[in-house]
């Protein structure tokens, strides 16, 4: 019986040895087949080359174990890596929005006290003009009297003319705020989506069990939606200082400017 038992053992351990280069290599593309496609090709050179120096003995299968582990720990080394990364750009993602949401704002608000401040000196000087105009028209006689009324219908044509002007700047300012309002908006919801998504992906790597392809496909996910609202919010960090509505906006309201600031204000 012993002399039995002592064939079989050595049948086994010869058996053993002849398939320990394929159990290791089987053990080696198992755990390459862990890790992302950037790192497998790097990874299986790496440990075959190991594997290929060990002699074909157990400490060549303990080796090849150890490739999984090892699998492991470059998984989560890069995992950890993405989170900081993905964290410091979602921090300065939201740092630029928050300054672009209170550059709007500020426009916003500039605009409304500019536009009230314009209005109210506007209708002072019709104000002054039309007294100017009963007083003088009351003094008037003859060639003075049809110079006058000249002078008051092309004044009329110009005011109107410069009511439709405000007008269309005004309308420019509120269309460019109220589009960059929508982006601000539309930027905010992205931004609260896409930090569900990192808080999400980063209590997925801390679990003790953790899913690697689960994980890997959250962080893939992740960076595509970083990389989108990377450049939404590079688009909106241009307007509206860039914004074509705002500069013809400028233009417009400079000339009135000059306009009232010169021609308007008359004395009696």
């Amino acid at each position: 019986m012993e002399l039995i038992a002592s064939i079989l053992v050595a049948v086994i351990v010869v058996e053993l040895y002849v398939w320990l280069p394929k159990i290791s290599e089987w053990l080696l593309e198992f755990a390459v087949r862990q890790l992302r496609a950037e790192d497998q090709e790097r990874c299986l050179e790496e440990w075959k080359a190991q594997l290929d120096d060990l002699p074909n003995t157990i400490v060549r299968l303990v080796h090849a174990l150890s490739f999984t582990a090892a699998a492991r720990q470059i998984n989560a080394d890069f995992c950890e890596d993405k989170l900081d990364e993905f964290n410091q750009r979602l921090n300065n993602l939201l740092e630029i929005h928050r300054h672009n949401r209170e550059n709007i704002e500020t426009i916003e608000r500039m605009h409304k006290n500019s536009r009230e401040h314009r209005d109210f000196l506007l209708i002072h000087e019709e104000k002054t003009w039309c007294e100017l105009y009963i007083e003088l028209n009351l003094k008037s006689t003859g060639l003075m009297q049809e110079s006058l009324d000249g002078f008051h219908k092309s004044m009329t044509e110009f005011l109107a003319t410069l009511h439709t002007a405000l007008k269309k700047a005004d309308s420019l300012m509120e269309a460019m705020i109220g589009r960059h309002t929508t982006k601000i908006v539309q930027a905010d919801m992205v931004l609260q989506e896409l930090s569900n998504s990192y808080n999400y992906t980063n209590q997925l790597f801390r679990r003790p069990l953790k899913l690697s392809k689960s994980l890997m496909s959250s962080i893939d996910e992740l960076e595509k939606k970083l990389e989108q609202i990377e450049t939404d919010i590079k688009q909106e960090n241009e307007c509206p200082e860039n914004d074509e509505p705002r500069a013809e906006y400028k233009r417009i309201t400079s000339a009135i400017a000059s306009v009232v600031g010169g021609g308007l204000k008359l004395k009696p």
